[in-house]
């Protein structure tokens, strides 16, 4: 994965941020030296008329090996999008959802269990709103189950779209892998399409970019399903970053700050029993949900990464939001985990990375530790998990 060529395979790949660091921080291990002619490479190619995207956020962890699946431990299914693959050379990969819970068992309380089943078949609706209303601008739209796409600019005007269920990259750093489908489409639909994306990425008045709302109209249709299944809408969210020596800015706080901002917008008391060492961000929404991501230091020095969400049940949401890849092939290890404040927790070990996540009363918690290549202990990620108090989520 260090060969040049590989690397500039990569450069040529417009990707988003998260997806962005995590592939570099893979090519660039131990050549840091290359960082500056990469990002000179990336600037100098993003204009070209044939590029290649990935379409989804970060290779997070891994799943449980088949047998583990089967005997689906501990609830680990209610993380699973259903059918939906990626295949990556030759790994492939389940997706699983930070946000709403999928697949659930029949213990779930069934006032959650209503809030999610509205919450899935409002976006149904509003979907296949979208899917009728703007076909020019979603001509394009990629297949959930593609890994990547190819976009090329014909001679006659009209634009071709060549999406990939796996993604691969030879030895000479040609971009390949398994052709899903192909779409031609006129230059209207191709600049459409480009403009739904660009109001995808910076949100439509005064919603969360993730519901894609690019009209007036939508927005009315989007408020009008909402309150026909009785559910919030999300509007844009604020972030904010801590505040340090080498860094400064409006939206910059201390520690002390940000806890406080999130028990303004979410909790009815500090989240944090044990502060971070530092806080990566923090996001709130209107309605209660939010995210929050940490590093902290374990007893051996090695420091590992912490986003958590917190997502409310009588949100609309489509379970997307944040989303991550787990390899089917891995295996891991699962425990129930009870925190000092009596909320009990499900933990998923995965080696390198795991997963706590809890159903509240109104909201799904969530978060995902990366150990940074690092394997992690069953005592590591409870002393994280109880670095909380999830009693006080919600107000």
């Amino acid at each position: 994965m260090r060969n040049r060529k590989i690397i500039d395979s990569y450069n040529r790949i417009q990707m988003n941020a998260a997806a962005q660091e995590r592939i570099w921080k893979e090519l660039t291990a131990g050549s840091e030296e290359f960082l500056p002619e990469m990002e000179d490479h990336m600037k100098a190619h993003q204009h070209k008329k044939l590029w290649k995207t990935l379409l989804i956020a970060a290779v997070l962890t891994a799943l449980l090996a088949s047998t583990a699946y089967a005997a689906d431990l501990l609830g680990i299914r209610a993380m699973l999008r259903p059918s939906e693959t990626v295949d990556v050379g030759e790994q492939s990969f389940n997706t699983v959802s930070l946000t709403q819970p999928q697949q659930l068992s029949e213990e779930i309380d069934s006032g959650i269990s209503e809030k999610i089943a509205a919450s899935q078949a409002a976006w149904e609706e509003w979907s296949a709103y979208k899917q009728e209303n703007d076909a020019d601008a979603l001509f394009f739209a990629p297949p959930e189950e593609a890994a990547a796409s190819q976009v090329e600019e014909n001679q006659d005007g009209t634009v071709t779209f060549t999406y990939y269920k796996t993604v691969e990259v030879d030895e000479n750093g040609n971009f390949c892998g398994e052709i899903l489908e192909t779409r031609t489409g006129t230059q209207e639909q191709y600049e459409a399409y480009q403009e739904y994306c660009a109001v995808r990425a910076t949100g439509f008045g005064r919603y969360d970019f993730n519901y894609g709302v690019y009209s007036s109209e939508a927005e009315a249709k989007l408020e009008e399903i909402a309150a026909k299944y009785s559910l919030n809408l999300r509007e844009a969210g604020t972030v904010y970053l801590e505040a340090t020596e080498d860094y400064s800015a409006p939206n910059a706080l201390s520690k002390e700050e940000l806890a406080e901002v999130l028990t303004e917008a979410a909790c009815s008391g500090n989240l944090f029993r044990r502060m971070p060492d530092l806080f990566d961000k923090l996001y709130t929404y209107n309605e209660g949900s939010f995210g929050v991501a940490f590093n902290q230091s374990l007893p051996d020095g090695n420091t590992v990464h912490c986003y958590c969400c917190n997502f409310m049940y009588s949100t609309l949401s489509s379970g997307r939001e944040v989303v991550e890849w787990l390899d089917k092939s891995s295996s891991l290890s699962t425990h129930s985990f009870t925190s000092a404040d009596g909320t009990a927790l499900t933990v998923i070990n995965a080696g390198e990375t795991a997963f706590i996540y809890t159903f509240l009363d109104d909201s799904y918690f969530t978060m995902r530790i990366d150990g940074g290549g690092a394997p992690l202990s069953d005592e590591d990620i409870d002393s994280i998990a109880d670095m909380l108090d999830y009693s006080v989520i919600g107000k």
